[in-house]
């Protein structure tokens, strides 16, 4: 996980300089959702979340995860 605690800031702050250097979208993994919210706030591009919540345009669904193809380990525990 990252972006917990302060360091949700610079996940923030990061995503804002990738926009300004031309991104057309950001990609957050594994980011607690109230960052990936306020990122989406703050953002002009789309948002697009790997095990973030809902807060972010749009969501990546890993199939194996999505059929319990993944040997027993749930992703993010």
């Amino acid at each position: 996980m990252q972006g917990r605690g302060e360091a949700g800031q610079k996940v923030i702050d990061d995503a804002l300089a990738v926009q300004e250097a031309g991104a057309f979208a950001v990609v957050m993994e594994m980011v607690p959702a109230d960052v990936a919210a306020e990122a989406e706030r703050q953002l002009a591009v789309p948002t697009i979340g790997i095990g973030v919540s809902n807060a972010t345009t749009g969501q990546v669904l890993v199939w194996q995860d999505m059929l319990g193809l993944n040997g027993g380990r749930v992703p993010g525990s």
